[in-house]
């Protein structure tokens, strides 16, 4: 064997000591000493278990429903999404289409049409204001 001591772990020829050479013969609350109660063991375990396993099943729960969620928003952003394309594809088809009318109105047809509208109407009120007329100066007997 070697020259060196050797260390003592807090093993004596009694048994288990704390850290020192001296057995410990009661259950003092000092720091350098430990003491241990053992109760019912079994019933301990028991209760931490059954703890431990309500809260997984907490756990479990919270986690299902914060999926739940997770989904249902996920959905209400895809659905949000399609209506924002097809709002963009909608408004770009306005655009090309007032484009359209913008330029048909600034070449003219607009006004064009227009007059010939308003023209249209007066003839044909002309016509009908004629006819009223030539009833007038008619016999009765031929008014109709």
């Amino acid at each position: 064997m070697s020259n060196y001591p050797q260390p003592n772990y807090g093993y004596s020829n009694q048994g288990l000591t704390s850290r020192g050479s001296q057995p410990s013969t009661s259950a003092s609350t000092s720091t350098d000493q430990v003491a241990v109660q053992l109760g019912h063991p079994a019933l301990e375990y028991e209760d931490g278990v059954s703890n431990l396993r309500q809260k997984v099943k907490l756990l479990k729960r919270m986690s299902n429903s914060i999926q739940e969620e997770t989904s249902v928003r996920g959905k209400l952003i895809d659905s949000l999404s399609d209506g924002f394309d097809s709002a963009t594809v909608n408004l770009k088809k306005a655009k090309k289409e007032l484009e359209k009318v913008y330029k048909q109105a600034k070449a003219g047809h607009l006004l064009a049409l227009m007059f010939f509208a308003v023209g249209l109407f007066l003839f044909l009120y002309m016509v009908y204001k004629a006819n009223r007329f030539v009833r007038w100066f008619l016999p009765k007997g031929k008014r109709e």
